[in-house]
């Protein structure tokens, strides 16, 4: 990993792919990391699929990035649940 990528990661926190109740809206964005880098896979307001989801956990993935200007977003959306 570059110097400057951790610094680029510090701006995320990770949550379990559990976390993302499939078929509802995000009230978050959240991002991949892709060849060390964080890429944005869904925006607030859209939602993923539960296949998708099971995908991403059948490939290896266990955790979404969230901005951390989203954490009282996120907090908000586990207080609902």
């Amino acid at each position: 990993m570059r110097p400057g990528q951790l610094a680029n990661l510090s701006r995320f926190f990770e949550i379990r792919l559990r976390s993302v109740a499939p078929n509802e809206p995000l009230e978050f964005d959240i991002y991949l990391l892709v060849a060390s880098k964080p890429t944005l896979f869904r925006r607030r307001g859209e939602s993923l699929t539960a296949e998708r989801l099971k995908l991403l956990t059948q490939h290896g993935g266990h955790a979404f990035l969230v901005p951390e200007e989203h954490r009282p977003l996120y907090l908000a959306s586990i207080r609902k649940v």
